[in-house]
């Protein structure tokens, strides 16, 4: 299972990296970022609300033992 965004950063194509969240309503699945179209897959906005269905507050992180530093930089396939 995928525990990190494997979309890319909008002017730096590069692997986002960031957290993978859920949204509880609608089941989309993708990072959150502060401004719009940061990340190809971002799915939330810094207000917690689903870019998809617009619902706020409905989002759930995947594998959340799986996330920190250590965990996904060190032992995680780059």
């Amino acid at each position: 299972m995928t525990t990190r965004c494997d979309g890319v950063r909008t002017g730096f194509s590069l692997r986002c990296n960031a957290s993978l969240y859920r949204c509880t309503h609608c089941g989309a699945t993708g990072c959150t970022q502060n401004k719009p179209a940061i990340c190809s897959n971002q799915t939330f906005d810094v207000s917690e609300k689903c870019t998809q269905c617009g619902t706020v507050g409905q989002r759930e992180l995947i594998a959340p033992d799986k996330v920190g530093f250590f965990s996904t930089l060190m032992h995680d396939a780059q």
